[in-house]
């Protein structure tokens, strides 16, 4: 393999052109508004262009960035990665492969990344039109507000692929609940990829889905043994995880023997303290300590949030394919979330699957009487009634 080099090169300029001939392919065949396609198709230009101008400039550099780029710079020449971890793999690997067969070249990650970003704009709209013709547009726009998209997109990380299995998988859990063969396919093939991506999102996931299994399955009995098969698997799983953690832990383990004590009590307070910190955190008095870039992602959270609540309350049970995995996930953060850093990139996995059912809440919101009568104010309503004369009356 030749030296590693992070210079724009011939090569990455050809696979960035690829790349958006890739996307525009996949536009033209995509059946949606033309905006939507022009949103994917900036969305890795843009990407795409904040990522190399950052590398050629180092205007920010962050660890994990480096981090992968290390890995896949030993796959790809063969040798063990300095630092390895489980459920990570799935990036580390994709990288070795663009080093080995075209260039060690960082940038490269980026335009991956870029390609990913214009992928999920597609899988989030087609997601949302599936619950309401005109929810797409709404949930792409709101998928272009949230602040960690113009962040993590940008930079070679596994952010981009988990962002856009997390909407497929959305895409399949909508159709999934029709009875779907080939979304139960993409469904389990998905969450094979996310297990070398993000793993212990999986285990979320369904632990979140099995409860739903259970409640809309027309038979009950099928029903309860599969919900029971997924939250007995999941919470085996999860429960490995967890003591291996705790058992690396030393101050986890200090906690837990200190909790265990006949004269103590239990985080609850904390627990509940942490739950409103990954509902709606940072929040306002918090940002002075930690800066004030991070209030647009309390902001933004909040706003996911009540539009969720509505789309939810809208749509009833088939919001709750979606809404269960998001609030395990959410619930999975509360638990054993430690620092803001962490838990707003974990969140963000489960802002990608509730982004419908937001689009879905701001549709009501949009179209509710409030909006409606203000917008047609003082213009003439034509009134029609099956059988009789039309009458025309002017607003007052």
């Amino acid at each position: 393999m030749t030296q590693p080099t992070n210079a724009l090169t011939f090569a990455v300029l050809t696979v960035a052109l690829a790349a958006a001939a890739l996307l525009v392919l996949a536009c033209t065949f995509y059946r949606g508004p033309f905006g939507v396609k022009v949103a994917a198709v900036a969305s890795f230009v843009l990407h795409g262009g904040l990522g190399i101008s950052n590398v050629l400039w180092s205007w920010f550099a962050i660890a994990d960035q480096e981090t992968y780029h290390a890995q896949a710079l030993a796959l790809a020449d063969g040798r063990n990665p300095p630092i390895w971890q489980e459920s990570k793999q799935a990036w580390p690997v994709l990288l070795s492969w663009m080093y080995r067969w075209i260039e060690p070249n960082l940038q490269l990650g980026i335009v991956a990344n870029a390609l990913l970003t214009g992928i999920t704009v597609l899988l989030v709209h087609r997601t949302a039109a599936t619950l309401h013709p005109r929810a797409g547009g709404y949930a792409v726009l709101l998928l272009f507000l949230m602040p960690s998209w113009w962040i993590w997109g940008s930079f070679a990380v596994r952010e981009g692929l988990v962002w856009t299995i997390c909407a497929g998988i959305a895409l399949c859990l909508v159709h999934l609940r029709r009875g779907s063969i080939v979304a139960s396919v993409g469904f389990l093939a998905l969450c094979g990829l996310l297990v070398a991506a993000r793993g212990t999102l999986v285990l979320l996931i369904l632990a979140g889905l099995a409860p739903v299994l259970l409640i809309g399955s027309a038979n009950k009995l099928r029903g309860a043994l599969l919900g029971l098969g997924v939250v007995a698997g999941a919470l085996f799983f999860f429960n490995a995880v967890l003591a291996e953690t705790v058992e690396r832990s030393d101050d986890l383990e200090l906690i837990r023997n200190d909790q265990s004590r006949a004269e103590s009590g239990f985080v609850t307070g904390q627990v509940l303290v942490t739950l409103a910190r990954v509902l709606g955190g940072p929040f306002p008095w918090e940002v002075p300590s930690l800066g004030l870039i991070f209030l647009p992602f309390g902001a933004f959270a909040i706003g996911i949030l009540v539009l969720t609540l509505i789309g939810l309350r809208r749509l009833g049970l088939p919001g709750l394919w979606l809404a269960g995995p998001a609030g395990s996930i959410l619930l999975g953060l509360a638990l054993v979330s430690g620092n803001y850093g962490t838990m707003m990139r974990l969140r963000d996995m489960a802002t990608i699957l509730v982004l419908p059912l937001a689009a879905r809440g701001l549709l009501s919101i949009v179209r509710s009487p409030f909006w409606r009568d203000r917008s047609i104010q003082g213009r003439p309503t034509v009134h029609r009634t099956p059988g009789a004369a039309t009458t025309r009356v002017r607003d007052a």
